[in-house]
C-alpha cells in the first residue's frame, strides 16, 4: 500500500507509489484515508521511483505545446497541460496525464495547475493569424502580459525549478505587418 501524508485543504498531497495500483482506486483510498467527500477535489501528482520529473505545458490546445508534451509524456515525465481551448490535434491520453481546461489570465488557474511541478513550459498565447492581430493589439497585449506574469508567479510561489518562456510561435517581418 502507498505511503500517504497528510494535507489540509488546499495543499499538496504528497504520495510515494512504490507499487502498481489502479489511479481510480488509488484515489478512492486517499478519500478514505484523509476523509474526503466523494465530490471533493483531489489531484495526485504520480511520482514513480526512477520517474521523471512533473512538467507543466500551457497551450496545450496548440500544435507545438502538445507535441512538446506527447515527447515528455514518452520519455516517461509526467505531464500537465493546459489550455482555454481543447486541442484539435490529437486526443489528450496521446499527450498528457492531466489536461485543465483552464483561463491563464486569472492568477488562482495559474497557482492551481502550477502546484508540484518541477518544470513549466509556458507556451500560452492569444494568437491568431496577421489580421487578428492588426485588429487586436491592445487585447492581445493584455491577455498576453496576464498569462505570462500569472504564470511566473505560480512557478515562483510553487518553487518550480525550471520555466521555459516562448515569445511567440511565429514572427513576422516588418514589411508584413504594415
Amino acid at each position: 500500500i502507498p505511503r500517504v501524508g497528510r494535507a489540509g485543504r488546499g495543499q499538496r498531497l504528497l504520495v510515494d507509489v512504490t507499487n502498481s495500483i489502479r489511479r481510480e482506486d488509488f484515489k478512492k483510498l486517499v478519500r478514505r484515508r484523509c476523509n474526503l467527500a466523494e465530490d471533493a477535489s483531489l489531484r495526485i501528482l504520480w511520482r514513480t521511483p526512477g520517474g521523471g520529473t512533473v512538467n507543466f505545458i500551457t497551450g496545450a490546445g496548440g500544435f507545438i505545446a502538445s507535441h512538446l508534451a506527447k515527447r515528455l509524456k514518452e520519455e516517461g515525465h509526467h505531464v500537465v497541460a493546459c489550455d482555454w481551448k481543447r486541442n484539435e490535434h490529437m486526443s489528450e491520453e496521446m499527450f498528457c496525464h492531466e489536461f485543465h481546461l483552464v483561463d491563464l489570465r486569472v492568477f488562482d488557474n495559474c497557482a492551481k495547475v502550477c502546484a508540484g511541478a518541477d518544470h513549466v513550459f509556458n507556451l500560452a498565447a492569444d494568437m491568431g493569424g496577421m489580421g487578428f492581430i492588426q485588429s487586436n493589439h491592445s487585447v492581445i497585449m493584455y491577455n498576453n502580459t496576464m498569462i505570462s506574469f500569472n504564470m511566473l508567479e505560480a512557478a515562483r510561489r510553487a518553487d518550480v525549478k525550471r520555466f521555459f518562456y516562448a515569445s511567440s510561435a511565429c514572427v513576422y517581418p516588418e514589411y508584413k505587418q504594415l
